[in-house]
């Protein structure tokens, strides 16, 4: 699969292309994703990992799971991790009507800051399905996908997710934490990344120094 990372929003901002590759040794930096939870069992987990590792990530997280295991959202933002918007249901945003998007993503956004004091900065569509009609009404914020996708979901083996993550050059790195065989990979990824001095950062840091950093554009 052909790399990307989608930014929308801030201004109707698209960018494409190689951030991670375009980047000096100094700047190389590496968002840790994780969509479609909390899970009451795993999560937990890995923010444990998280923490021993002293490492940032950022949760997309579902609605109605939110909703169902409220106090994982909590300790999760509490810890210091990102909480994104991944829609309340999980359909597929590009077969839903205009004002049935809207309602997936304003029920979250309420109930997201309920549990936290503060909305969303960042929305990643169910499946990475958009279009310019759900990026406008997400904004002014960006629509988030990803620079690479371990297709942890369809492997479920946690050697294969390590594969596909270390053998990346980082970037924004999308993981589901609903899979235990992605948990398990994950102190290998971190270990990798570390190692070749990688900076872990939040996706709203991610889009910050992505917007801050523009040596890597003239690449795109």
């Amino acid at each position: 699969m052909r790399r990307r990372s989608f930014l929308a929003g801030l201004g109707a901002v698209a960018l494409f292309g190689r951030v991670a590759q375009a980047a000096s040794d100094e700047e190389r930096t590496i968002a840790l994703t994780f969509d479609d939870g909390p899970h009451p069992e795993l999560t937990p987990q890995l923010l444990e990992i998280l923490e021993r590792q002293q490492v940032p990530a950022t949760f997309f997280v579902v609605g109605t799971c939110a909703q169902r295991w409220p106090e994982v959202v909590r300790r999760a933002f509490s810890a210091g991790h990102e909480i994104g918007n991944h829609s309340w249901s999980h359909p597929f945003l590009t077969e839903c009507s205009a004002a049935r998007v809207t309602q997936e993503i304003e029920r979250t956004d309420a109930l997201l800051h309920d549990l936290t004091g503060e909305r969303p900065n960042t929305v990643r569509p169910p499946y990475g399905a958009v279009n310019g009609e759900i990026r406008q009404i997400a904004l002014p914020r960006p629509m988030m996908l990803w620079d690479v996708d371990t297709n942890d979901w369809r492997s479920r083996n946690t050697a294969a997710v390590e594969r596909a993550a270390i053998g990346s050059a980082g970037g924004i790195v999308l993981m589901h934490d609903i899979h235990r065989t992605t948990v398990e990979a994950v102190p290998a990824i971190i270990g990798s990344f570390k190692a070749r001095g990688y900076r872990f950062v939040t996706i709203s840091s991610y889009v910050n120094w992505t917007l801050t950093n523009p040596s890597w554009l003239d690449q795109v």
